[in-house]
């Protein structure tokens, strides 16, 4: 398994052993962190890279990325015992 699959299997496992408002807290730091990260490999991209159609993609996309972290940010203020 490459270390993406490692990494989603360590999150999910995680995630289960939560529950409640600490399941809430966590998927909702998760949500964050994994847009955030998105966005920044989209944005390397755009600046970075050579394939016309996939820095097209990642244009176009990017500002439903942005939207979404901002609804991820707001779900992770309803947590307060999130980090």
């Amino acid at each position: 398994a490459d270390e993406a699959t490692l990494l989603d299997k360590a999150k999910k496992l995680l995630l289960e052993q939560r529950d409640g408002k600490d399941f809430d807290a966590a998927y909702a730091d998760n949500q964050v962190t994994a847009h955030q990260k998105t966005i920044e490999l989209f944005e390397e991209y755009l600046r970075d890279g050579d394939n016309n159609y996939l820095k097209a993609f990642a244009k176009e996309t990017l500002p439903k990325l942005k939207h979404h972290l901002e609804m991820a940010k707001a779900l992770r203020a309803q947590h307060p015992e999130s980090k």
